[in-house]
Order: structure tokens, then C-alpha cells, then sequence
């Protein structure tokens, strides 16, 4: 009986996740250089129809130690809401 309630709650916890999947959105990157260090993030921004409204790339700055500013990158959509710039 218990294993029962145990898988059911497994099954209903991965139809849960399932059902949201595509609703969330990553929300940055964060890359590693071989010796596991940070290198790079990138943080993405979006509208309210989940569109990527920007892209923000920074690096580490280990003197800080912080984020630092990299550069930017924003999205345009026409009206069908194809990505155009």
C-alpha cells in the first residue's frame, strides 16, 4: 500500500512538472572555464507572452568579485510575433 502512494505521488508530481514545462523559462547561464570557474552569465529578460525581450552577457570580474557588464542584446517581433531584430 505505501509503495502505491508513493508512485502515485511520483506520477502526479511528474504530470504536474509536465503541464508547467512550458511555462518556465530559464532565466540565465552561467559558464565555467575547464578548472570549474566562472567565466560568463548570461540573464534573459522577457515580455509577458514569454517572448525574450533582451539578452544581458556579463563576465566575472574576480577583482570584485561581481558580475560586470558585457553587452546587451534585445529582441523585436512583427505582429505574428516572429523574432525580426
Amino acid at each position: 500500500m505505501k509503495k502505491h502512494y508513493l508512485l502515485t505521488i511520483a506520477a502526479g508530481l511528474a504530470c504536474s512538472l509536465a503541464a508547467n514545462a512550458e511555462t518556465l523559462l530559464q532565466d540565465s547561464t552561467i559558464t565555467l572555464n575547464a578548472e570549474g570557474e566562472k567565466t560568463g552569465k548570461q540573464v534573459y529578460h522577457y515580455v509577458d507572452d514569454q517572448k525574450k525581450e533582451k539578452e544581458e552577457f556579463l563576465v566575472w570580474d574576480a577583482a570584485k568579485p561581481d558580475w560586470a557588464p558585457w553587452s546587451v542584446m534585445s529582441y523585436t517581433y512583427d505582429e505574428a510575433g516572429n523574432n525580426i531584430g
